[in-house]
């Protein structure tokens, strides 16, 4: 029964997580909202609705309303993924005042959209924390996970099924959400 295995494999999936990264990807979100700096969130597709709810949660719960993602105005997406690139779409919309400090959560399953990729590069020179979750089979290379970023937290999520990896984001983000309000409390 296809039902029982996908549940089956979702818990597995869900039980390797590493709980000290979704901790620290906390932690960096926490320091971020006290010191009342911006946080952007990215993601494609079904990554980028992802993305736009954890802004909600954000805003609910974690006690901030500088949340803002990069894929929400469509309007805005389309005229820089016309003008410059869709590769450069939403590292385009990134603050570019070296001086300020902001963070970015980067959604990708498979770890490799250029895009996402070249968002999680233009905080590189800046120093922006950067929390990725992506999935990660043993031993695979995941260019969003695996990027040399001084301060990324990377969320790797034991799979390589989308819809696993998507369930498991979800979840990872509605946990950190919650922290996030437990924290304030």
């Amino acid at each position: 029964m296809y039902a029982a295995r996908y549940i089956e494999e979702l818990t597995r999936v869900m039980g390797q997580i590493n709980i000290t990264e979704v901790v620290s990807a906390v932690k960096c979100l926490g320091h971020t909202i006290s010191a009342g700096k911006a946080i952007y969130v990215v993601g494609n597709g079904g990554s980028s609705a992802m993305a736009d709810h954890f802004v909600i949660d954000l805003m609910k719960m974690g006690g901030t309303n500088r949340v803002y993602s990069l894929t929400a105005n469509t309007a805005v997406l389309t005229a820089m993924a016309n003008d410059i690139s869709y590769e450069d779409a939403l590292a385009a919309q990134l603050p570019t005042d070296k001086d300020d400090f902001y963070m970015l959560v980067a959604i990708s399953s498979s770890g490799k959209s250029p895009n996402i990729i070249n968002a999680a590069r233009g905080t590189q020179a800046r120093r922006w924390p950067v929390v990725a979750i992506s999935g990660k089979r043993d031993g695979e290379f995941n260019p969003l996970l695996d990027m040399d970023l001084l301060t990324c937290v990377p969320i790797a999520i034991p799979s390589g099924d989308t819809q696993i990896i998507e369930d498991c984001t979800s979840a990872i983000l509605h946990c950190m959400a919650r922290m996030l309000r437990e924290a304030r409390q």
